[in-house]
């Protein structure tokens, strides 16, 4: 355990001090401690009081947001254990999945998807979902195990520009993406986005 363990530790044993304290953009410090990897102080804070981990801060983040973001399976692990909703959406529509997806963290996005309560297709404000991030930030590993996945439907397109997987891929010079797009047997290569 860390020194910093124990002064969470030690505050949260005074009087007045309270786990559901914000700062100026409504987070809290388990929202902190979980989008910055502090595992054992998630927990603690957690133990202290268990609600914290449906607060809400100014941009519609939970803690789990935070955790999914930062890619810290250990966290998502505990926080899942717990009663949080995993299908909560952020104010740009932005779910736990889209953030781990866009973000690269394929051991979260595996988490995520084998707990078979994740949203796969949803979109968010930006009519992105995590396949159309994944692809646009060309992160192949997450790309693959979104694709392989039954539920998610590997010729999504996003509803702005119509952009499929193999649109986004060849859009941004992915090579290796636009060849999972042409040996993968449910793609069909045929689609074309709004711009053709």
């Amino acid at each position: 355990m860390s020194g910093t363990f124990q002064v969470v530790d030690m505050l949260l044993g005074l009087r007045g001090v309270s786990a559901e304290g914000k700062d100026n953009e409504g987070r809290t410090a388990l929202s902190w401690a979980a989008g910055n990897g502090g595992q054992w102080i998630a927990r603690l804070l957690m133990k202290s009081d268990s609600t914290t981990s449906r607060i809400v801060d100014s941009n519609g983040r939970t803690p789990l947001l935070w955790v999914a973001q930062s890619g810290k399976e250990d966290i998502i692990k505990f926080f899942l254990g717990k009663d949080v909703d995993i299908d909560w959406v952020d104010n740009l529509g932005q779910t736990r999945l889209i953030y781990a997806a866009g973000n690269g963290h394929e051991g979260v996005v595996g988490i995520l998807l084998q707990r078979g309560r994740a949203r796969k297709d949803t979109a968010d404000t930006d009519d992105g979902t995590p396949l159309s991030w994944a692809a646009g930030g060309g992160l192949e590993g997450v790309v693959m195990l979104l694709v392989e996945w039954k539920e998610v439907n590997p010729n999504a397109t996003d509803i702005r520009y119509g952009r499929t997987l193999r649109s986004w891929a060849a859009g941004n010079g992915y090579e290796q993406l636009i060849k999972l797009a042409l040996a993968h047997r449910e793609i069909i290569p045929e689609l074309v986005d709004k711009g053709g």
